[in-house]
């Protein structure tokens, strides 16, 4: 229980940024599954701090330092100050964690996201998961009712493939003044590592095929 709390951490998001075996399974919204994507448009990426890789959009790239990702983002006219500050105030969140994490934005949107992170090793089954579902709940609550942001839980899942137990839980999220988005959580538990991925989008895209089939460099 003490790792799964600490694992709550990685929840900083701010509004503005905001073939496997499937188990329980919980719908709560009536949105359809996100569209495959094509092999072609993937390329595989190495996750240095944990020795695994992940097939992600070509069009994602991977921010070593986080100010350049900032910078960047302030060159666009599409987002303002505050999408800036929030960011900046999520990232600061993290880096005091301490954890190891890795970056990767959208070039063509650029608060479309996908942070990955690593953790303390858990290893999951379909009662832990419940139970981490509802203290996710329960930070949503706290991080976000107070700002006037709206969110609903659209899926729940827990998935397996041969070495991977995932963790899945995705909320549609809105407030006055931002639009609304997609944020998707993943823990996954390996057989030598426990990883958090966070997908934030636009679209309903959430990379579950790419994110439950994370493998091993060897």
């Amino acid at each position: 229980m003490k790792n799964l709390t600490w694992l709550l951490l990685i929840l900083v998001w701010c509004p503005s940024i905001y073939s496997c075996t499937e188990g329980d399974s919980e719908k709560t919204g009536s949105l359809a599954a996100p569209a495959p994507l094509p092999s072609k448009d993937l390329r595989e990426v190495n996750i240095g701090f944990a020795n695994l890789a992940i097939k992600l959009p070509k069009d994602y790239k991977k921010y070593y330092l986080v100010e350049n990702y900032l910078y960047e983002l302030g060159l666009s006219r599409e987002y303002g100050n505050q999408d800036i500050s929030n960011f900046t105030a999520a990232m600061e969140k993290l880096n005091k964690a301490g954890q190891p994490y890795e970056l990767y934005a959208d070039t063509t949107s650029l608060l479309d996201l996908v942070l990955i992170m690593d953790g303390p090793r858990v290893d999951f089954n379909k009662k832990i998961g419940r139970t981490y579902t509802k203290m996710l709940e329960q930070q949503m609550s706290k991080n976000y009712d107070a700002q006037g942001v709206s969110y609903r839980k659209v899926e729940s899942k827990f998935l397996t493939t041969t070495n991977n137990k995932v963790i899945k839980v995705k909320y549609e999220m809105a407030g006055a003044g931002y639009e609304k988005v997609y944020v998707t959580q993943y823990l996954i538990s390996t057989p030598d590592n426990t990883l958090s991925v966070n997908v934030r989008n636009l679209t309903l895209q959430d990379f579950q095929d790419q994110v439950v089939r994370l493998k091993h460099n060897f």
